[in-house]
């Protein structure tokens, strides 16, 4: 009611109040099984269980899988490597419609008994600074760096629908190194520049809409073997 409606009670008179109670509505909590819980048991918010998305990678990591000889090393984990030679997977990172060319090239060399470094991880949070100050940014660059130098090969990976600049950046860094393998989509924005640069310091140009994977699967094998031949 309105303030403005309300009238003084008269002198002497002692005013009555009614206390109006309002019953607050039963609420049904289902229990796991879908039967109703009893409304008066305290509901209790319960954190979430804590999310393991990268278990499996880190199983592989140490030992390799049961199905493979080979083993992966996914940032940004630093175990010991058992393979005999080892390849790190650079270049493009941004999803795209087709299948992920790091795990058909994972798939077709697991027989082989290498170290896989693969820097895509399950658990980036887009909103990471890219700050040196930035721990978790730190470590991701700094493990790229370091698996880059241990590795024998490094495949450098161009798709379509991005400008790849770290991408470019890796191939600078390693491209007189003699451990580069090009594998560049003929729709991608840059290939004419990577192209003369492969061409000009002889980096192995592959075309990655064609069958890149087996040229990558041959030059570990060679390595194998020379290795094997050493004794």
């Amino acid at each position: 009611m309105p303030r403005e409606s309300q009238t003084k009670p008269a002198a002497g008179h002692r005013p009555t109040y009614k206390i109006l109670c309002i019953s607050q509505p039963r609420i049904r909590v289902l229990g796991s099984e879908g039967r109703s819980a009893p409304s008066d048991v305290p509901r209790t918010r319960h954190p979430p269980p804590p999310r393991h998305r990268a278990s499996k990678h880190r199983s592989q990591a140490m030992e390799g899988t049961s199905t493979s000889r080979a083993q992966i090393v996914p940032a940004p984990l630093r175990p010991d490597l058992v393979g005999k030679r080892s390849v790190f997977l650079a270049g493009t990172t941004t999803r795209t419609t087709g299948p992920d060319w790091r795990e058909a090239l994972t798939n077709a060399i697991a027989h082989l008994p290498v170290t896989i470094f693969n820097p895509l991880r399950v658990d980036w949070d887009s909103s990471w600074r890219e700050d040196v100050d930035f721990p978790p940014f730190h470590e991701q660059v700094h493990w790229e760096l370091d698996m880059q130098e241990r590795a024998d090969v490094i495949v450098v990976y161009y798709g379509p629908g991005t400008d790849a600049p770290i991408s470019l950046l890796e191939l600078g860094l390693w491209a007189r190194s003699g451990k580069a393998i090009v594998a560049c989509h003929r729709d991608y924005k840059k290939r004419g520049n990577v192209h003369i640069v492969s061409q000009r310091l002889g980096i192995e140009f592959l075309d990655a809409d064609d069958d890149f994977i087996a040229p990558v699967a041959r030059r570990l094998q060679a390595l194998l073997d020379e290795s094997e031949q050493r004794g």
